[in-house]
């Protein structure tokens, strides 16, 4: 973010910002729907984060698979 933006702060600073930008979302959901609403939104974002995980996994089992880039430690594929 420094480098980018020409914009410093500090650390603490810093992890204040990002986990307010986290917090107060979720906090809005949970006063205005409640339990069950905080509940979809935990589901909501397990999917989420399960449909950004699957491409990151296989691409790196197809890196894993590659002998140029790993040289002597490459995974074979048994089978």
């Amino acid at each position: 973010m420094e480098g980018f933006l020409r914009f410093s702060l500090p650390p603490w600073q810093r992890r204040m910002l990002t986990r307010l930008v986290a917090m107060v979302p979720a906090a809005i959901v949970a006063a205005v729907a409640g339990n069950r609403g905080a509940g979809k939104l935990l589901v909501l974002s397990q999917v989420q984060l399960q449909c950004h995980c699957l491409p990151s996994r296989l691409r790196a089992v197809d890196l894993a698979s590659i002998i140029g880039a790993l040289g002597d430690a490459v995974q074979h594929v048994v089978g």
